[in-house]
């Protein structure tokens, strides 16, 4: 938001500026994210109802590949947001909750893969399956966060000037939209085609393995 969209140096029929602008809310990057994770929360939350449906029509596999595929794309909805959308910004914001709500369904998968553990090797291991779906995720979002921070500079990132925000050139403009759109989509991606190999494909043969 700060270095993409721009509120403080875009929309000068607003009054947008960096220092003694306009106080709408479209003219500060706070609260320009502040709407945009309300709109991401409130897709969230619209969507449960839809995945749910998802689940009952298509089966819980077909939803949860449909879930984690959307969990992707949905990554390119900033794709078209530039200097200035702040609008446009939002909205997409609320498509990019929409997989959110559906994360229910990964929960339910990964209970299935652990009674089907059980059935392949006659040991039961929810503690463990349990345990590394919340620690993974954290020890990938250290070097997924602390990275892109640490590149800044090399991509030649302007830091504040006595607390004002300095307008950044297209090359860090291009750096972030890289890290936090596209990378993430093609790792999303690749995880999707890795969960096509699941082979659990009926609710029949979940309740053969109970």
């Amino acid at each position: 938001v700060r270095y993409i969209v721009q509120p403080e140096f875009s929309n000068p029929h607003l009054g947008c500026k960096p220092v003694g602008g306009s106080s709408t809310w479209m003219c500060s990057s706070d609260t320009v994210v502040a709407a945009s994770v309300l709109a991401m929360l409130g897709g969230a939350f619209l969507f449960v109802p839809l995945w749910l449906t998802a689940a009952n029509k298509l089966g819980k596999r077909n939803a949860w590949l449909l879930w984690s595929f959307s969990n992707g794309l949905t990554f390119l909805c900033y794709a078209p947001v530039g200097k200035g959308d702040v609008i446009l910004c939002v909205i997409m914001s609320f498509f990019n909750g929409a997989p959110i709500g559906g994360k229910f369904l990964a929960d339910t998968v990964m209970a299935d893969v652990i009674d089907y553990d059980e059935f392949l090797t006659k040991e039961r291991a929810e503690a463990t399956y349990t345990m590394f779906k919340g620690f993974m995720p954290k020890i990938a979002a250290i070097p997924a966060s602390a990275i892109p921070i640490a590149l800044l500079s090399t991509f030649g990132h302007k830091p504040p000037v006595d607390g004002i925000l300095q307008e950044q050139d297209q090359s860090i403009r291009t750096f972030i939209q890289v890290t936090i759109i596209y990378i993430p989509f093609l790792m999303v991606m690749g995880a999707f085609l890795l969960k096509l190999k699941y082979p659990l494909y009926t609710s029949a043969a979940n309740e053969e393995v109970r």
